[in-house]
């Protein structure tokens, strides 16, 4: 691996090491061929399994990323930054307080910034 190669690597690295993300697939390409390739950690952080029995899978170049995996930073994150700043929402309010809108009942005692989170 060259030493750009595995200054990325560390990078992507790092941002799982902090919990930013869970895993990351990082593709340079021109018209004809990648010209890098790199992929790092999982497809979620390796927690218990969760409700639906998912358990992390490697990061490969066979990975697919649905496009809605980025609507929450993107869209959703931002839209509740406006929310909270107008005080609309706080970050700490509990998911059965949020009016007009419906959550599963295991979901209740959550908050705001753990839907965000997830």
């Amino acid at each position: 691996m060259t030493k750009f190669k595995r200054e990325i690597t560390d990078l992507l690295n790092q941002g799982i090491d902090a919990r930013l993300f869970s895993g990351a697939q990082l593709v340079v390409s021109d018209d004809k061929h990648d010209i890098l390739s790199l992929c790092a950690g999982n497809t979620r952080f390796p927690i218990a399994r969760n409700e639906l029995g998912c358990v992390p899978l490697a990061i490969t170049p066979d990975t697919i990323f649905d496009i809605a995996s980025i609507t929450k930073p993107l869209a959703t994150a931002g839209l509740m930054m406006c929310a909270v700043a107008e005080r609309k929402f706080a970050l700490d309010q509990k998911l059965i307080s949020v009016p007009d809108l419906q959550f599963p009942s295991w979901s209740l005692a959550n908050t705001l910034v753990d839907l965000l989170s997830h």
